[in-house]
């Protein structure tokens, strides 16, 4: 499994799109990682159509890593 980068391209992962409304929330861009003191990954995603939200790394699937 590839590790997902700041700038690559994200959607929601299949078991977070039966909680969403997928036509907010199709591909995003990572803007930023943090990880916490337990060692979980988080990401900042701008979505195309809603504010830049945080998700954790197994909300997400890759869709296309930056250059």
């Amino acid at each position: 499994m590839k590790t997902i980068q700041v700038g690559d391209v994200v959607k929601p992962a299949i078991s977070k799109v039966l909680l969403i409304d997928t036509d907010l929330y199709r591909n995003g861009v990572v803007l930023d990682i943090y990880e916490d003191d337990y060692g979980i990954l988080y990401y900042e995603v701008h979505w195309v159509t809603e504010e830049p939200e945080w998700w954790q790394e197994n909300e997400l699937e890759l869709v296309s890593e930056s250059n």
